[in-house]
């Protein structure tokens, strides 16, 4: 896991979080779908950070986050579909369900990998919590636009 800081603009306030605007910066022309993200987005993007700087709508502020290995996320995000499909396969092929070997094998192969993407998904948003929740470091200015 990687540290990264950005720059951005709060542009909304709710308790002990803020939506903030920033600018995407060079690591987003490093990033695999940066083509795809610059044709279906504009040249910012919004999230939502803790607040515990409280800042205010209209502040610029320093937003840190957690990155992930691109590596080990694609693993995560493909390999282990891959292999539960497959493995849903094979548990389908071999049960045989109704003498239908090869509907079986290919419910089989589509209910792991459902399966597989629900749990990512799951236990996704239990870590995120812990690890990738982005926060307001410290304010950068009092109200610069960005």
């Amino acid at each position: 896991m990687e540290l990264q800081e950005e720059i951005g603009e709060v542009v909304e306030v709710s308790g002990t979080m803020a939506k903030v605007r920033i600018k995407r910066s060079e690591a987003c022309e490093s990033c695999a779908a940066h083509g795809l993200c610059k044709l279906l987005s504009k040249g910012y993007m919004v999230m939502e950070a803790e607040n515990p700087s409280r800042a205010h709508v209209g502040q610029e502020v320093v937003v840190s986050l957690y990155t992930e290995d691109p590596v080990k996320a694609s693993l995560l995000l493909y390999g282990v579909p891959l292999i539960c499909f497959l493995g849903g396969c094979l548990l389908g092929h071999w049960l045989n369900l109704g003498g239908m070997k090869n509907l079986s094998t290919f419910l089989g192969g589509i209910i792991f990998v459902a399966a597989s993407y629900v749990a990512i998904k799951i236990l996704y948003k239990k870590y995120e919590q812990h690890h990738y929740q982005p926060v307001i470091t410290r304010i950068a200015s009092g109200g610069q636009a960005l």
